[in-house]
């Protein structure tokens, strides 16, 4: 499943720069909110699936059109992505990245898309693994 932003944005046209959103993903297992492993400056960090939007992190979106920063709500730090297959994993950086936002649709299902590059912020995983948010291939 690909990710999106907020529990009922479906649409890009629908965010609104500067408000916080969860970032968040469905699959057969039900609906996974992006939860970071830090919120410090590593250079990648796992990203975890968790069913409790409480235990989630909460973002701030900057933007207009498909252009988009994502910053961790509370901290300095903006969410990141490497231009490269990384499972599991996304980036904490200190200047804002820009990420490209498109509308998706997957099993009738309405869908935003976070992308940098060729890959993007998806959720990975079944109920017997933890879920994890990372960058995946686009192509997926």
């Amino acid at each position: 499943a690909n990710a999106w932003a907020a529990d009922n944005v479906t649409d890009i046209s629908n965010i609104v720069s500067g408000q916080k959103y969860y970032i968040c993903s469905s699959n057969t297992s039900g609906t996974y909110y992006l939860k970071l492993a830090s919120t410090s400056l590593p250079s990648s960090v796992k990203g975890t699936g968790v069913k409790d939007k409480a235990n989630a992190n909460i973002f701030v979106f900057d933007g207009n059109g498909s252009s988009w920063t994502i910053k961790i709500d509370g901290t300095d730090y903006y969410l990141s992505l490497k231009n490269e297959k990384d499972n599991g994993k996304v980036q904490i950086v200190n200047s804002a990245s820009n990420f490209t936002l498109s509308n998706q649709t997957k099993n009738q299902t309405n869908l935003i898309r976070i992308s940098k590059g060729s890959y993007s912020i998806q959720l990975n995983g079944t109920m017997t693994e933890a879920p994890n948010f990372g960058s995946y291939d686009n192509k997926q």
